[in-house]
């Protein structure tokens, strides 16, 4: 069991952290999945994790600095707008390449290389330096927190790993092809949340930002009224398995004692303070175009800023009184100027490109990625497992591990794959449903 001490270990080292960073160059979708850009991925996303590991420890953030002083947070956004891209419209079409996979785990590793990218950001735009350094790429990551949001806006089941989960993994085609689904969808979940992270940390650093960013999310977008649908679904909770309430936290689902039903999570908490931001904020509130519409959207905000919220976020209270001035009086017109607006250009860059070609890359990438060398996979599988294995990583988080079914203190982890932690066997066999794809898809690799 990992010890609540404190450790000195590394993923990775500082030096060997500073040769990745500068190496980082934009791989574009063509290549997704080849051996190049597999290189790439394992290396951001050791970078991920110690950057995770250094918050989480208190530590020098020296991969954060170093991607900053490198000026390569960009190269991030790159990538992940060719991954999202790649998965709206590659991913389907391997299916119709392959009539007989034989694996889902390559595909799989490009599929959570999207979760690791916006891991890696969330950790990074915490930082106002980061956020000088985005340049025209921040209105690309902020259409793409744009997608992102009102995906968990319109998924019907938003909260990933309820107890509908569960998938039955094998070695048909069939069984690989739902496997791969079903795990596009609990990562697709944690992408969505995290979007969240990455807009209130672009909000927060505004006076750093282009004019034309905050005309880009108050009326591109209008992420006001966004984030009110947001509140509405209230994606950070649910009802578990036998009626107790259950949030999201941490990249988890915890279910929560009555006593702290009311207790904001820290991501509920971002939503707040994005909205405060763009609606008080005096960059903001003077470009936002009122309608009828957003008026009457925005005052549903009134009634979910009870006391315990007021009291938890004190800030809070000037937007209440901003809502109830603004309910009694007409919205006050727009300052309108002449703006030379920046356009996003690496979204509409991969699509002049690549848009009437998806199927051919789908059939070049198919084979590789369903059907693969036997040995290849072998040692890709091996990589993985050494990169998730270290004994740091169970440190990633003050204190002992959690469950993975119950969120309580763990001792004992899965044998196979050693990525899941559970307090007993009771646990283990509950959660064994929700586990067992990855677990298997990991294992065929190993053993193919």
């Amino acid at each position: 069991m990992a010890s609540s001490a404190p450790f000195t270990e590394n993923v990775i080292f500082p030096g060997e952290s500073e040769a990745y960073i500068q190496e980082l160059k934009p791989m574009g979708v063509a290549i997704i999945g080849s051996d190049k850009w597999s290189v790439q991925r394992e290396r951001i996303e050791k970078l991920t994790m110690q950057a995770i590991s250094n918050v989480a420890q208190k530590m020098d953030e020296f991969v954060t600095n170093q991607l900053i002083s490198h000026d390569k947070v960009a190269i991030l956004i790159h990538e992940l707008v060719c991954v999202d891209l790649w998965k709206r419209n590659v991913f389907s079409l391997l299916f119709k390449q392959s009539v007989t996979p034989t694996t889902g785990f390559p595909t799989y590793l490009i599929l959570y290389h999207e979760a690791s990218l916006v891991s890696l950001l969330e950790v990074v735009l915490f930082y106002r330096e980061s956020c000088e350094n985005l340049n025209e790429t921040v209105l690309d990551l902020i259409d793409y927190t744009h997608r992102k949001i009102t995906e968990l806006i319109m998924n019907e089941d938003v909260r990933v790993d309820s107890e509908n989960g569960g998938m039955e993994a094998g070695e048909s085609p069939e069984s690989i092809i739902k496997e791969l689904k079903e795990q596009e969808s609990k990562i697709a979940f944690g992408v969505q949340m995290k979007s969240l992270s990455i807009l209130h940390y672009i909000s927060d650093h505004l006076s750093v930002q282009p004019l034309s960013v905050s005309t880009h999310l108050l009326n591109t977008h209008d992420f006001p009224c966004l984030l009110v649908s947001v509140i509405e679904r209230s994606p950070w909770t649910r009802a578990g398995e036998e009626g107790q309430l259950m949030k999201y936290e941490d990249g988890k689902w915890r279910e929560i004692e009555q006593i702290d039903r009311l207790k904001v999570t820290k991501l509920e908490g971002q939503v707040w303070l994005t909205l405060y931001r763009l609606l008080l904020d005096e960059n903001c509130r003077t470009k936002y175009e009122f309608s009828s519409y957003r008026k009457q959207c925005l005052m549903k905000l009134q009634g979910y800023l009870i006391d315990p919220l007021l009291e938890q976020i004190p800030y809070l209270a000037d937007l209440q009184r901003y809502l109830q001035h603004l309910s009694l009086m007409e919205p006050p017109a727009a300052k309108t100027s002449l703006i030379l607006e920046q356009i996003p250009v690496l979204y509409s860059q991969i699509i002049k490109d690549w848009g009437e070609k998806w199927e051919e890359l789908a059939e070049k990438q198919s084979k590789h990625l369903l059907e693969p060398d036997p040995e290849r996979l072998k040692a890709q599988a091996t990589r993985w497992i050494d990169s998730y294995n270290f004994e740091v990583l169970e440190n990633l988080v003050e204190g002992p591990p959690k469950c993975s079914s119950c969120g309580k203190e763990a001792t004992k982890r899965c044998s196979r794959c050693r990525s899941e932690w559970y307090c007993g066997r009771e646990c283990q066999v509950k959660h064994w449903k929700k586990h067992k794809a990855s677990c298997d898809m990991l294992q065929q690799a190993l053993n193919s």
